[in-house]
């Protein structure tokens, strides 16, 4: 089962695709909401550290599919602890059907 999940989040490049796709949810928040973004210590690309924090294969009551997360952890600079995350669905034909960008 993990050859079949590695081979398709690497044949639709879904790792590449989440963090392209994060790193414009994140310059699209700091330009609609530029002072709650630096009241946090958000101003630019810089001032985080975006890590792949993992994929996984998913049968959830939620969806009327199966489907593939693949989670993006969000630190600050200089800070190991996590202050948010990112994660993209796609179905298993490397189709994007959601994202979520979660701020603690």
């Amino acid at each position: 089962m993990r050859e079949q999940l590695d081979n398709i989040v690497k044949t639709h490049d879904l790792i590449d695709r989440t963090f392209d796709s994060f790193w414009d949810v994140y310059d699209h928040y700091l330009e609609e909401q530029p002072f709650e973004s630096k009241e946090i210590g958000f101003c630019d690309r810089d001032s985080i550290n975006a890590e792949l924090y993992g994929y996984a294969f998913c049968v959830t009551n939620e969806l009327d599919f199966d489907c593939i997360k693949v989670y993006i952890e969000i630190f600050r600079k200089g800070e190991t602890v996590s202050c948010g995350d990112y994660w993209c669905i796609y179905s298993l034909d490397g189709k994007k059907f959601d994202d979520y960008f979660v701020l603690e």
